[in-house]
């Protein structure tokens, strides 16, 4: 059983080398109804189909746009391989680990479709998570893959 002491033994060793945080957004997503028509349920449009605010869609959509902080690094493939990791394998294009209490916006991200994280001016796509943590989860890896996106949040 560990005890206090160990347990902020260990926290100071595996926190050490991720004070080195790095700050990146998360531009997550928010449709809502048009304000000025309306929504539809029945017809999964706008009451107005020449609505100049939602072109007839009945819903809007807005960004909230989050910053984080982690820390960041890009998985090198040939020193995996050397390491021992199979060849083939899919890695991410950027790893993360952050505090857990940004798993509730990364998950709202992960279940948007436009939904996208800037990570040195790129686009990526959540992939996977992971918890982190000896005797407790206290930090996530989230492995991020590089997307294409079509929507941007406006001057993300």
């Amino acid at each position: 059983m560990l005890t206090p002491g160990d347990r902020y033994a260990i926290a100071a060793t595996t926190l050490g080398p991720d004070m080195d945080y790095r700050p990146f957004v998360l531009c997550i997503p928010v449709t809502a109804d048009c304000p000025r028509c309306g929504y539809d349920e029945f017809t999964a449009s706008g009451y107005d189909p020449l609505c100049p605010e939602c072109n007839g869609t009945g819903r809007t959509l807005n960004w909230r746009v989050v910053r984080v902080e982690g820390h960041i690094y890009y998985p090198d493939p040939p020193n995996m391989v050397q390491a021992g990791i199979t060849p083939g394998i899919v890695v991410a294009d950027v790893v993360t680990i952050l505090n857990a209490w940004h798993l509730g916006n990364i998950r709202e991200l992960q279940s948007t479709e436009f939904g996208y994280a800037l990570i040195d001016g790129q686009t990526y796509r959540p992939d996977s998570l992971v918890p982190v943590g000896v005797g407790e989860v206290s930090r996530w890896r989230v492995g991020w893959v590089k997307a294409t996106v079509e929507v941007r949040a406006e001057g993300f």
